[in-house]
């Protein structure tokens, strides 16, 4: 009798380890052969008659400004409310999808993007913002309706800075907030390959007629009021400003420019030569810091312009060439968009030409 138990637990067991292999073997093939939601490619210019580049390697976009089109398609088909396209390095393929992506800024960011007219034919109205880390977030109202196997085109305006790779990562969102991912290798910087891409102007008379066909014309996309009013009354962006006050201090030989250029970079404990952005970075701390001039702009995800208290602006720093202020302990906490009211740069500028160190060019 009691051999007859073990021999029952011993066969039970036997089942549930074979069950659970069975189901651990069928969930990872499921995953694996499971297809991406969007799939993304390249293509050779605008539609229509486009082709894919690169099917089955890394897409190469060149050092500087550049222009580029992918194809995004819907595999399964949804209604797409939101989207975000951006360039990921190879290490964030491991976080967690809801982890915040890595701020490239310095190095790729897309620039501007643009949709093909048809989307606004179809009574869709589309908004774009900069999501603050090299990438933008686009809007559907109402939500695009994707076909199973359908999708759009979209041009990037691209800034690559320094030879990287990556991936390009499409994230869709329907109307349940549900992401979806597409994403596609690229390199930047690669000397030894030429872009895979054309412009208007390198495309045959006939096509160049097609491609302004009224359907496929690129529109220039709408900015939410996150960019259409976050600039105050009366101001210019911090960035600019930054270059105004660098660009008169080096004209006239002010020592601020001497000493931005050659203390404002940071490497191993010491102060050394420091970059464009460095420099930028440099002088917009001297502008808010130093001469403690109101500064405006909108603590994300805030859509709100204000301006930013004495307490924020000594417990940050400028980064990405004095676009962004960042608090020195929490790098979550930031402000975007900012800006100085162009008056006070005037005036801090002819203050600059009657001090000490300005000298007259010879």
């Amino acid at each position: 009798m009691l051999e007859n138990i073990e021999i029952g637990v011993a066969i039970a067991l036997i089942v549930v380890i074979i069950v659970g292999i069975s189901n651990w073997a069928w969930s990872a093939c499921s995953s694996f052969f499971k297809p991406d939601r969007f799939s993304l490619r390249f293509v050779d210019h605008a539609p229509p008659r486009e082709r894919e580049i690169d099917t089955w390697g890394s897409y190469h976009i060149p050092l500087g400004e550049s222009e580029h089109w992918v194809k995004v398609v819907c595999n399964p088909g949804l209604k797409l409310q939101k989207f975000g396209l951006r360039f990921i390095p190879l290490e964030d393929l491991n976080k967690d999808l809801g982890d915040p992506p890595a701020d490239i800024r310095r190095i790729i960011f897309i620039r501007e993007i643009y949709l093909t007219k048809d989307v606004v034919l179809h009574g869709h109205n589309y908004v774009q913002v900069n999501d603050g880390l090299g990438g933008i977030e686009g809007t559907f109202t109402p939500p695009l309706l994707i076909g199973r196997g359908k999708g759009f085109f979209i041009k990037l305006r691209v800034r690559a800075d320094q030879p990287w790779s990556g991936k390009i990562s499409f994230e869709g969102l329907d109307e349940g907030h549900d992401p979806q991912y597409g994403r596609w290798p690229v390199h930047a910087g690669d000397p030894s390959k030429e872009p895979a891409q054309y412009k208007l102007a390198d495309l045959p008379p006939q096509m160049i007629t097609e491609t302004h066909n009224q359907v496929y014309e690129f529109v220039t996309p709408k900015r939410s009021n996150i960019h259409d009013q976050t600039m105050a009354p009366g101001c210019i962006s911090m960035k600019d400003a930054a270059i105004s006050l660098y660009t008169e201090a080096r004209g006239k030989k002010h020592t601020l420019a001497e000493i931005a250029e050659e203390m404002s970079g940071w490497s191993e404990g010491h102060l050394v030569a420091g970059s464009s952005e460095d420099i930028l970075d440099y002088m917009a701390t001297y502008i808010a810091f130093c001469k403690k001039l109101p500064l405006f702009g909108r603590r994300v995800p805030s859509t709100t312009t204000e301006q930013i208290s004495w307490e924020d602006v000594r417990a940050s720093t400028f980064v990405g060439g004095a676009t962004k202020l960042e608090h020195i302990h929490k790098s979550s906490t930031y402000f975007m968009d900012l800006s100085v009211k162009s008056d006070d740069v005037k005036d801090l500028i002819e203050q600059l030409q009657f001090e000490d160190g300005f000298h007259s060019e010879t």
